[in-house]
């Protein structure tokens, strides 16, 4: 910096803080550069809070389809539920029918439905309580 009396187009500003005009641009050019960082960096939170928001957004849509689906599995579960065989000829049908008059075979099932109905009470039951869990 230089003290010049008379006017010098390269010297700005008052007599007492005379500023030499290419450190004035050196400054104004770093100052421009750091505001400009600045909103760089703004642009970049509130990008980053949007996407935030849509991935909030994307996750809950897909845990309502999850939800949704889990439903429709339960229903198919529920109704994937057998019933007791029972034949034209009573002699082969399950004793738990009700309609089976082979007395010989005894008062358990025979033909499945218990221990598949078990296995979807299982597997409901156990959804049920990983739900209570979590």
């Amino acid at each position: 910096m230089h003290q010049v009396k008379e006017y010098d187009p390269n010297i700005i500003g008052w007599p007492n803080a005379m500023v030499d005009k290419a450190d004035y641009l050196a400054l104004e050019a770093k100052s421009i550069g750091e505001v400009q960082k600045w909103q760089n960096a703004a642009v970049e939170a509130q990008e980053d809070r949007a996407g935030a928001e849509r991935s909030l957004i994307y996750c809950a849509r897909i845990n309502i389809d999850l939800m949704k689906r889990n439903r429709e599995l339960e229903a198919a579960l529920r109704e994937s539920k057998r019933s007791h065989v029972i034949c034209e000829d009573c002699w082969y049908s399950c004793p738990k029918s009700g309609e089976c008059c082979n007395h010989n075979e005894g008062p358990e099932c025979n033909c499945g439905a218990d221990e598949w109905n078990a296995k979807i009470d299982a597997l409901l039951t156990s959804k049920e309580t990983k739900g209570e869990q979590g």
